[in-house]
């Protein structure tokens, strides 16, 4: 009888255990996951957007909270960015740096070189301070 009560309490505990297993497989993420198509050359979030902004060799891909993408081809070396919802401050392979405007869904517009030799910018809405390779700030 003991034998029998101790197997009835363990197969209890297997279904038991059973159960909150399937119940946590079929429960939601509680952070959204991307799958990354290839190695990125930066990854950049903004307390202005809710969006992941990923950048490629040859694109730059937004992602929103639902995971939801929208992918833009640039033809731009980014090195490095300051995303700012609508718009970012980039610089690109040669020190140069530009503002990327998202203009559609699909389509981005990438202004003429505002300033040269650039190594690091920092930003907030509609300003920013960059820094030459020699030191110098640059705050519009």
């Amino acid at each position: 009888m003991k034998h029998k009560k101790l197997l009835i309490s363990f197969i209890i505990i297997l279904i038991i255990v059973y159960v909150i297993i399937i119940i946590l497989e079929h429960m939601p993420a509680k952070y959204q996951t991307i799958t990354l198509e290839k190695e990125p050359r930066g990854i950049y979030s903004t307390p202005y957007s809710n969006e992941l902004t990923v950048v490629y060799d040859d694109k730059i891909v937004l992602y929103n909270e639902s995971g939801d993408k929208k992918e833009y081809t640039i033809e731009l070396a980014v090195s490095y960015m300051e995303p700012m919802g609508d718009y970012a401050w980039i610089i690109d392979g040669e020190k140069n740096m530009y503002k990327l405007t998202y203009v559609s869904d699909t389509e981005l517009e990438v202004s003429d070189v505002i300033l040269r030799d650039i190594t690091y910018i920092d930003a907030v809405p509609d300003a920013f301070g960059a820094v030459t390779s020699s030191g110098e700030l640059y705050v519009p």
